[in-house]
């Protein structure tokens, strides 16, 4: 271990150590792991929702690895398994944001209390169990992947195919890291050949070409419409949307005040990423949307142009 990392380290550590040992395992996690299971007994995808009274045969099921992993993780350890799964993904997610941070040349102080506050930012996606828990490394690795690119372009802008077609087989917050994604092919990149392949990786699922059936039904679900649970909008009564704005508006103002380029900037979720995941994905991809490696840069006071 490098010395000028040792704080951030220490920071990823004690931010994946807090998610095992408080973290609360969310109800839709032991339905994802029995729906896993009855795929894995019955060998194939069910046409009808298990377990609900209503009519359900024209559901169209995308998430089936997610499922899958849900049940493996299950059947390893219960909740147990489940919760180290959710610290595993904190960890790597910290660990990627890091990796970013230190290649934007921020020092070690400036990414430590960056990761320090990515736990009261986005308590709720850190700490509770739930499907979109493969998003948190997930978006973080897709946005480190789309800097890095930026920083020195090659053809592993490439890779962001491969991604999109795991990330879709697992969690539905792949929309957001998509919204991301196109805002850096077209904008910054002009990689359009990229573009119109990751928008193809997005119906490499069981469903094929329902795959947007599913995206569909989702977005407009009755949850969403109404705004319910994790589609809720921010609220002052809630302490934890309180404390998210309490920790990212100063973040903002010190991303700002470095006068990022145009894609440090607008690929940020001080931008596009935050407005495209803050409602449906709040808890799904935005721990690590809410606190990207960019704003290290405001605690660092990097040298521009090409510091961060």
């Amino acid at each position: 271990m490098r010395v000028e990392s040792r704080l951030s380290w220490l920071a990823v550590a004690g931010g994946a150590a807090l998610s095992a040992s408080v973290a609360a395992v969310g109800a839709d996690a032991r339905w994802l792991a029995a729906l896993g299971g009855v795929i894995a007994r019955a060998g194939r995808i069910p046409s009808s929702i298990p377990y609900t009274a209503a009519p359900s045969h024209d559901w169209v099921n995308v998430p089936v690895l997610g499922e899958l992993v849900f049940h493996a993780l299950w059947s390893l350890g219960a909740d147990r398994g489940l919760i180290a799964a959710q610290a595993l993904a904190v960890a790597a997610t910290l660990a990627l944001l890091l990796r970013d941070m230190r290649a934007a040349r921020a020092t070690d102080t400036a990414c430590a209390l960056v990761l320090v506050a990515i736990p009261f930012a986005a308590a709720s996606s850190l700490f509770v169990v739930r499907a979109q828990m493969f998003s948190l490394p997930l978006f973080a690795l897709l946005v480190l992947l789309l800097r890095s690119d930026a920083r020195a372009p090659s053809r592993r802008i490439w890779l962001v195919v491969p991604l999109v077609a795991l990330w879709s087989n697992l969690h539905g917050a792949v929309l957001a890291g998509l919204v991301v994604a196109t805002v850096y092919l077209v904008l910054q990149r002009r990689a359009f050949g990229v573009l119109v392949a990751s928008w193809a990786a997005l119906f490499v699922t069981p469903a094929l070409g329902r795959t947007g059936d599913y995206y569909w039904n989702v977005l407009h679900s009755e949850p969403a419409a109404s705004g319910f649970g994790l589609w809720a909008p921010l609220s002052w009564h809630n302490p934890l949307d309180v404390l998210l704005v309490a920790v990212v508006v100063p973040m903002l103002v010190l991303a700002a005040r470095t006068q990022p380029r145009r894609w440090s900037s607008s690929a940020s979720p001080s931008s596009r990423s935050r407005a495209s995941t803050w409602h449906g994905t709040r808890c799904g991809s935005s721990s690590s949307s809410r606190c990207r490696p960019r704003r290290a840069c405001g605690y660092a006071r990097c040298r521009p142009p090409g510091a961060c």
